[in-house]
């Protein structure tokens, strides 16, 4: 690429995501004012409940935002079948939006995660390709590229869907992931995408304005399943682009543990969550409080406390894993998956203290 190029792919990216942060810092007082106002509409004469209730919006303008952003500063260079991504994920993110507004069956959502993969997957064809040696694994069949596509794109929504627990964690670690992708994507040359991520970025950098503790408004299903499925399409287009760009000093040669070291937090937490539920008999689909930031919370960390702990855990796994990819794809994901063992069992095993500290002190 020239330097002219460079130049106006870092100003769009700026743009970017200027425009998205603009968007959502100054549309959700509007939001939570007619919220309010259409509360107060409806309880009128009373001092109804629901006026301390936070509402679960937020995901609705930042989405709108980044679609926005995209719509003024993309140059559209994405290949012509993204439009069927596209379209998967706007039915997604209204469904996220239906459910925000009256719950929708867990199973239901799963069916039709599945359907939003099978489209991006097979029409925009958005697949993985090459099992990047690992476990051994080059050139992918149709059949293994489908499947195994599907199924990493739907865990990875339902990942996200999962960490949003706590006050600012999910547009914590969405700001933490689209910035590392987005400027890997901006360098290596495909610009659209590093807009795309950046964009994303600027609207949770402001919707983490109204988010961080008190919250005044929490991403909900909305934001949470169409965030996911934007991280999912991104990160197969990075291990995708990866291989193209095998004779550049950018290229990672253990892409695959890479990215999973980006997402450590959200693939983690739901790799283990689904795992106790599944050994205890439960349904996968069961609400719990087992995930990592509730066992902070239980061992006396604020919400702030437990964002900031993840996030800085996270970037160090990042920073460890880019430092010794050439360990391989399989020692690094050993090595990553121990950590997280280790760093989840010391806070299992704190929570458990404190839970039988509490019991003795019953007992006397």
């Amino acid at each position: 690429m020239s330097t002219n190029t460079i130049n106006i792919n870092i100003l769009l990216t700026f743009l970017a995501f200027a425009s998205s942060f603009l968007i959502v810092f100054i549309s959700i007082p509007f939001l939570l004012k007619t919220i309010r106002n259409a509360f107060a509409y409806e309880n009128e004469g009373g001092n109804a409940l629901i006026f301390n209730k936070v509402p679960s919006l937020g995901g609705i303008v930042v989405i709108f935002s980044t679609i926005l952003s995209l719509a003024f500063w993309v140059p559209f260079d994405f290949p012509q079948n993204y439009k069927y991504a596209f379209g998967g994920f706007l039915m997604l993110f209204f469904l996220g939006i239906r459910d925000d507004f009256k719950p929708v069956s867990p199973f239901i959502k799963f069916i039709f995660q599945i359907l939003i993969a099978g489209i991006i997957v097979v029409l925009a064809d958005i697949r993985i390709t090459n099992g990047n040696s690992l476990f051994g694994l080059q050139e992918l069949s149709n059949a293994h590229s489908l499947g195994l596509s599907i199924f990493i794109i739907v865990f990875i929504i339902n990942a996200f869907n999962f960490i949003d627990g706590i006050n600012a964690l999910l547009g914590s670690l969405t700001i933490l992931i689209n910035v590392t992708l987005g400027t890997w994507f901006i360098i290596t040359g495909l610009a659209s995408f590093g807009i795309l991520a950046f964009a994303l970025s600027g609207a949770c950098f402001a919707f983490l304005y109204y988010n961080i503790t008190p919250s005044k408004i929490f991403m909900g299903d909305a934001g949470a399943l169409a965030i996911g499925t934007l991280v999912a399409i991104l990160s197969i287009s990075f291990l995708e682009h990866n291989l193209i760009i095998s004779d550049s000093l950018l290229y990672f040669q253990s892409a695959p543990a890479v990215l999973l070291s980006i997402l450590i937090i959200p693939i983690f937490d739901a790799i283990r969550v689904l795992v106790i539920r599944i050994i205890q008999l439960r349904s996968p689909f069961q609400k719990d409080r087992m995930h990592i930031h509730h066992l902070m919370l239980e061992k006396g960390f604020t919400h702030m406390q437990s964002t900031g702990i993840l996030i800085i855990v996270n970037l160090i796994f990042i920073l460890f894993t880019i430092t010794f990819q050439q360990l391989g794809n399989l020692n690094l994901f050993l090595i990553l998956l121990l950590f997280s063992i280790l760093l989840t069992f010391v806070l299992t095993r704190k929570k458990m203290q404190i839970s039988s500290k509490i019991h003795i002190h019953k007992s006397i």
